[in-house]
């Protein structure tokens, strides 16, 4: 009896692809049209490698992604679910004004040793590598999308007015900002990328997805 290849027998992440060199050309020498596939959006420390020079403008560079949040949302009215518990989003039971998830501030103290740390520019060329490439390898997934068309698709993203752009910019967040990873998935259906989007956006908690498959 022959083996059945698995259609996922060549899945691999193509990655990162950094925000601040996308266009809406970019792709065209990575990707065919009609690509079906997965993708993954990353939060990340932008390109700024200029911020070595000044000290005051290193610790910038590093506090504008430790500020930025994961999540953020107004006007949320919330339940308590009084079966088990839990407090679900329904209407008219507690207002909130606004909640967000991450983002923070680094304490005087801490900003003032960062800033003698980048004092000298070859330390500060050395830490910019350090956070740079840690954000690069493991900042959070801020998306997780599937597409039958992913070349159409990120050009769609890359777009000025695009539902992603306005959701990373309620972050204050846009495309330099992040990194993109994908997985060109030939011959799978919809059902099957979107069983694959679901469980991926759980698994990495991603949370600019809103509806997960």
């Amino acid at each position: 009896m022959h083996a059945t290849k698995s259609i996922f027998q060549n899945a691999k992440w193509d990655g990162p692809h950094r925000g601040a060199q996308l266009s809406g050309d970019y792709f065209g020498g990575l990707l065919d049209k009609n690509t079906p596939g997965l993708y993954l959006w990353r939060k990340v420390l932008r390109d700024d490698d200029s911020c070595i020079y000044s000290p005051e403008d290193f610790v910038a560079w590093v506090s504008s992604g430790v500020g930025s949040p994961l999540f953020k949302t107004s006007r949320l009215r919330v339940e308590s679910d009084k079966a088990d518990g839990k407090l679900s989003v329904r209407a008219n039971f507690l207002s909130l004004q606004q909640l967000e998830v991450g983002g923070g501030r680094l304490p005087d103290e801490k900003r003032i040793n960062l800033m003698e740390l980048a004092a000298c520019p070859e330390a500060a060329s050395d830490l910019y590598s350090f956070f740079h490439s840690a954000t690069h390898s493991f900042g959070p997934i801020l998306y997780v999308g599937e597409s039958d068309d992913l070349l159409s698709r990120f050009r769609q993203h890359l777009s000025e007015d695009s539902p992603l752009r306005t959701r990373l910019a309620e972050l204050e967040l846009d495309v330099p900002d992040t990194v993109l990873f994908y997985c060109k998935l030939p011959g799978t259906k919809k059902t099957e990328r979107q069983l694959l989007e679901s469980a991926l956006t759980h698994l990495l908690v991603a949370p600019l997805t809103y509806r997960a498959g």
